[in-house]
């Protein structure tokens, strides 16, 4: 019986591989796109939004970027069943707020709910669909701008992930999307058939009888990928059970060693209440460095080493053995006593430039970490000089510092500099 289903999972297993090998051969193959009409379309965004206080305003500040005309599109926010300060948050953002009154039980009811709004709205000619923990790259409504002036009404935007290498389940998502984007999404659109909807980042055309058929196909796609996602974790799941069953003696007994490791260390913190959970910095970097371990007290050789004026995110602080620990967003445990680490007010990511307008009497420097009095200055930046700025931290002092695209940090009173610009503002400027 064994042996029987031995090969029919093999049989199942090569038309599988088939499928793929001809998918492959579509990603090389070249469709010419034929624009039947030039037209900037005016597009609603949508995001569903319960909950969502804490990721909402990072979404809508990347759509407020897009490479689009301003006027075109319209943002909006609909929130349902929020029990914090989504719609605050959202408002303040600057999108338009529409909120669900009726009774809802998932995004399709909600998304059904936002088209019978906005169907009397004559100047809509499509609508773009985003979950809230989303961020946009700024050519994305340009590109599906060109999707709909090729005749297209239901257009997947690639979809990725922000954090690929913080555990194997983000680089698992990851590799999935791109599978998905290149065998199946491109490959099927090459070939001249329909693609799969990831349920985020899509594009649906308006339909002229303001059923939106077109939406009802989206949703039956959008649950078909997420039944694809569920098959591939259940397989990723059921071949580690399978596996475990097969390992060696040694392994278990390490295993076991590691158990009682962890049991040793089960009221590792005095955890400090004080504390909530927020980005510390690395300052003062000792001689022998600054590492990272799994266990509180314990220095192993599979731990990392950090750098001065790196940035990490902190769950929680507290003491073990009368030294203080940081528990970090991998689960890792870093010992760093206060001449170490610089507990930061912010920390925000950027992309562009900033300028140097004129120096004071001290001049502008460049440092290994966001200290104004600290002896660690690298080298000095000038008037006229233009340094790409990668983020921008914020002591709880309130002094603040950039970060340039090589890690060091730009100290100096904004007085100093011009606004902060984009890359492509810079541009525009030096032509």
């Amino acid at each position: 019986m064994l042996k029987i289903l031995t090969y029919i999972v093999m049989v199942i297993t090569s038309f599988y591989l088939l499928y793929f090998v001809v998918m492959a051969i579509g990603i090389f193959k070249k469709k010419k796109e034929k624009v039947l009409v030039d037209k900037k379309n005016n597009f609603a965004v949508i995001i569903a939004a319960r909950n969502e206080e804490a990721v909402i305003a990072n979404l809508i500040k990347s759509l407020k970027k897009q490479n689009y005309p301003k006027e075109h599109y319209e943002i909006y926010v609909i929130v349902n069943n929020c029990t914090d300060n989504t719609l605050e948050v959202a408002k303040n953002a600057g999108a338009k707020i529409i909120e669900c009154k009726q009774k809802v039980k998932s995004k399709g009811e909600v998304l059904k709910y936002t088209f019978n709004k906005l169907k009397s709205n004559d100047e809509i000619d499509a609508y773009v669909i985003f979950d809230a923990d989303n961020v946009v790259h700024r050519e994305f409504l340009n590109k599906m701008n060109d999707s709909i002036n090729c005749g297209y009404e239901v257009v997947q935007g690639f979809r990725d992930t922000k954090n690929i290498c913080d555990n194997w389940l983000s680089t698992s998502y990851a590799i999935l999307y791109y599978i998905q984007s290149l065998f199946i999404n491109k490959s099927r659109f090459n070939f001249g058939m329909s693609s799969f909807l990831n349920g985020t980042g899509f594009m649906v055309k308006k339909e002229n009888d303001q059923e939106l058929v077109s939406v009802k196909k989206t949703i039956l796609s959008m649950s078909f990928s997420l039944v694809l996602v569920a098959a591939v974790l259940l397989f990723i799941f059921g071949f580690r059970y399978f596996l475990s069953g097969r390992e060696y003696k040694g392994a278990n007994v390490q295993k076991e060693e590691r158990k009682n490791d962890y049991d040793a260390h089960k009221e590792y913190l005095e955890t400090d209440k004080s504390f909530k959970a927020g980005y510390i910095m690395i300052k003062n970097l000792p001689a022998k460095g600054l590492y990272i371990s799994e266990l509180p007290g314990k220095k192993e050789n599979s731990s990392t080493y950090l750098k001065s004026g790196q940035i990490l995110w902190a769950s929680k602080k507290g003491t073990y053995k009368d030294k203080t620990y940081y528990h970090l967003k991998n689960g890792m445990y870093l010992y760093a006593s206060e001449k170490y680490m610089e507990e930061l007010a912010s920390y925000e990511k950027l992309e562009g430039y900033v300028a140097i307008t004129y120096i004071s009497s001290t001049g502008v420097r460049l440092r290994k970490w966001a200290d104004f009095q600290a002896d660690n200055v690298v080298k000095s930046v000038y008037v006229g000089d233009k340094v790409q700025v990668k983020g921008k931290v914020t002591r709880k002092n309130g002094e603040s510092a950039y970060i340039t695209d090589k890690g060091l940090y730009l100290t100096t009173d904004i007085q100093y500099l011009n606004d902060y610009t984009t890359e492509a503002d810079s541009l525009e400027n030096e032509k």
